[in-house]
């Protein structure tokens, strides 16, 4: 048995994220975008089949910090 992908999260921004969404879209996998409260209402969110508000926008150095936190994606995932 094969396990397809069942739901396509976007860690991206702006163009590169709306066309991730559009090609997920094309082969029917649904997508959550996870973004800041500031992009909340960016293209690719409103494009998205879900959102995942990750808190206020940050600088850089936290956003990434933040997001590459090991507890912060599992519960990211596991709630999606």
């Amino acid at each position: 048995m094969t396990q397809g992908i069942h739901k396509l999260l976007i860690a991206n921004r702006g163009e590169i994220a709306v066309r991730i969404i559009r090609a997920a879209q094309a082969l029917g996998i649904p997508t959550v975008a996870a973004c800041s409260e500031a992009d909340v209402d960016s293209q690719a969110a409103r494009m998205a089949d879900e959102v995942h508000i990750l808190g206020p926008a940050q600088d850089l150095d936290q956003a990434l910090t933040q997001f590459a936190d090991q507890a912060d994606l599992h519960l990211l995932f596991t709630s999606a």
